[in-house]
């Protein structure tokens, strides 16, 4: 504009052009230099377009003063470089959206590891007690009278003599041991958690009846009627399972396992190694 308005000389536009022109190549050369150094691609072929462009540039110069002779290659040196300065570019582009695309994925991994140790029991690699309250929601959405869900509290029998005599390393190593047992009785669909200690819980929708849910509480008991081999030793702990079911006992997500519990508890008190359902008739205190 300054020059349409007379304003600066065209030898005056001429340097500014050939001052302007390179600048933003010579401003990005030393952070260029210092990714092509550290194995960066993108260094690196930010580094041969500019040495494609400038020599493309020095091409025509030299043609235009008369130091290099005219011919196809010298003539349309500048379009040539220009060309393939735009093409390398063009990569560069991509290497770097490429980049931004890994970096994104690296994020979402770190996030989902995150939630996966907020959700996960580090020793069972089962649901804790936050993600068992996010199963629990999704399928109490689902619970209907003509498809029953169950929630199972269990406890185990004679788990601390166990830790006392042989140390809570075997301790940890029969809780992983309790765990696949209880997936190898259950569908895939069926959940399992571990609230804490020697407490699990077991959630299993899409149930025909009430005696149908029993059954399968009896089934998980009968479970524990072998002991576990672990390692060189045999132990044996058995199993209180105190359940109830939605939306028949409650259809609350905490009502549920409040009445599960006291019925857990109630079996406790009872003698231990049994299946109770609880329909509101146990008090909840015991929980």
């Amino acid at each position: 504009m300054a020059f349409a308005l007379d304003l600066i000389s065209l030898k005056g536009l001429a340097a500014i052009v050939s001052i302007m022109g390179p600048l933003p190549a010579l401003l990005c050369l030393p952070g260029a230099w210092r990714r092509a150094r550290a194995g960066d691609s993108i260094g690196t072929t930010l580094l041969i377009a500019w040495f494609v462009y400038g020599l493309g540039s020095a091409a025509i110069i030299g043609v235009i003063n008369g130091a290099l002779p005219v011919n196809f290659w010298t003539l349309y040196s500048f379009q040539i470089s220009a060309t393939l300065d735009m093409l390398l570019f063009m990569r560069v582009l991509g290497l770097r959206t490429k980049e931004l695309h890994t970096k994104v994925q690296h994020a979402n991994q770190q996030l989902d590891a995150m939630h996966s140790l907020a959700h996960t029991d580090p020793l069972t690699g089962l649901p804790n007690r936050r993600g068992m309250q996010i199963e629990l929601s999704s399928a109490l959405a689902r619970a209907r009278h003509e498809n029953l869900l169950a929630v199972y509290v269990m406890d185990l029998d004679g788990f601390k003599p166990v830790n006392d005599q042989h140390g809570h390393d075997v301790g940890d190593e029969l809780l992983v041991a309790v765990a696949r047992r209880l997936q190898c009785h259950l569908r895939q669909s069926d959940v399992i958690a571990r609230l804490g200690g020697d407490e699990f819980v077991v959630m299993t929708g899409e149930l025909q009846s009430t005696t149908q849910a029993h059954e399968l509480g009896l089934k998980l008991l009968g479970a524990f009627s072998s002991p576990f081999a672990l390692g060189g030793i045999q132990v044996q702990v058995g199993l209180t399972i105190g359940y109830a079911i939605a939306p028949i006992d409650s259809q609350d997500g905490a009502g549920l396992i409040k009445l599960a519990d006291a019925a857990m508890h109630s079996g406790k008190q009872s003698g231990k190694f049994c299946v109770r359902r609880n329909t509101g008739d146990l008090a909840l205190s015991s929980a």
